[in-house]
């Protein structure tokens, strides 16, 4: 005996194979976790080392700052980002800072020109650290 598909039975594996994409388009996205030793100095000389994590969300255009000075990451902010090339990813470019990823080399820069600030330091790809309750 043949079974025949049925118009609801091709309809209903059409949806499981459509939300089986769906889903794994979901986990395609781009989305660099990178971890970043720094080093901050303001314009008065002080310095200061630091963790800074930077999580780059490539599809949407968006970069969320966690800072880790020696008691645990807080958040700092988030917003959209510049661009993003195969060199480069700039984070900010505008009259007052300027920061970005070179993808070459993996190093951070961030300036700060109204506070004198200057960040910089080496990344490493991390995996995405989730949120602790």
């Amino acid at each position: 005996m043949r079974l025949r598909p049925t118009l609801s039975g091709t309809l209903a594996g059409l949806a499981i194979g459509l939300a089986a994409l769906l889903s794994a388009g979901q986990t395609l996205a781009e989305t660099l976790h990178l971890e970043c030793r720094v080093r901050e100095t303001r314009a008065d000389g002080a310095r200061h080392e630091m963790l800074r994590r930077l999580d780059i969300d490539l599809d949407h255009r968006r970069v969320r700052f966690y800072d880790n000075a020696g008691h645990g990451w807080v958040f700092r902010n988030e917003y959209g980002f510049v661009a993003a090339n195969r060199e480069r990813i700039t984070l900010e470019a505008n009259p007052e800072k300027d920061s970005y990823i070179d993808r070459t080399t993996g190093e951070y820069f961030l300036h700060n020109k109204k506070e004198g600030l200057m960040v910089r330091g080496p990344c490493v790809k991390t995996g995405a650290e989730r949120p602790r309750f």
